[in-house]
């Protein structure tokens, strides 16, 4: 419970039970970091410290359709995006829902977005020699990722740093046999 209570306190400065609405921001990021940036960011490293192939993406891009909205959830504005939210730029052209129509810019955006899923499916890269901004892969000791946005560009803001940081300073992994012995009434065998 001691690490529950320090990672908490990096959003939550008075506590785990310091919630209410002015801590929103707060409590999603801490969400979007214990379930979405902290694995993705540990698996990427682990990855390139294995000398895989690794790019790194946030998806910032904020467009007509978001995964909330298949939640129900019409007040995107205050949510902000979602994770998968980069899905509807892959398969909305793939499904020609006609009821699904993107703009301009967004059928700008699927199409570089599909490229560079295909360059890096067939080259190893996402983005060839001479595009640009560059998509540089992620290193052990280098953790900059794509910023795709209108605009797209490598970043690795010091609120990325920071949060990653605290993760990686406070969460220790489970070692050892985690998985719990299933009770002998719940085994399945025979009879």
């Amino acid at each position: 419970l001691q690490m529950v209570e320090d990672l908490t306190k990096f959003y939550l400065p008075n506590g785990q039970w310091d919630i209410n609405e002015q801590h929103f921001d707060n409590i999603t990021n801490m969400i979007t970091d214990a379930y979405i940036w902290y694995g993705g960011h540990t698996q990427g490293k682990l990855a390139a410290a294995s000398g895989d192939n690794v790019y790194q993406y946030i998806f910032a891009y904020k467009g007509s359709y978001s995964y909330g909205n298949a939640w129900g959830i019409n007040d995107t504005d205050k949510y902000g995006i979602c994770h998968a939210d980069e899905l509807w730029y892959f398969w909305l052209p793939y499904w020609s829902r006609t009821e699904w129509k993107l703009t301009e810019e967004e059928e700008e955006l699927s199409s570089k977005l599909t490229s560079a899923w295909a360059n890096f499916a067939k080259f190893g890269t996402p983005t060839l020699p001479g595009e640009e901004p560059s998509w540089e892969p992620l290193t052990e000791d280098n953790h900059q990722y794509m910023w795709i946005d209108k605009e797209w560009r490598m970043d690795l803001s010091d609120e990325y740093a920071a949060r990653m940081s605290h993760w990686d300073e406070n969460y220790v992994y489970p070692t050892g046999d985690i998985i719990p012995d299933i009770p002998e009434d719940k085994i399945m065998g025979d009879t």
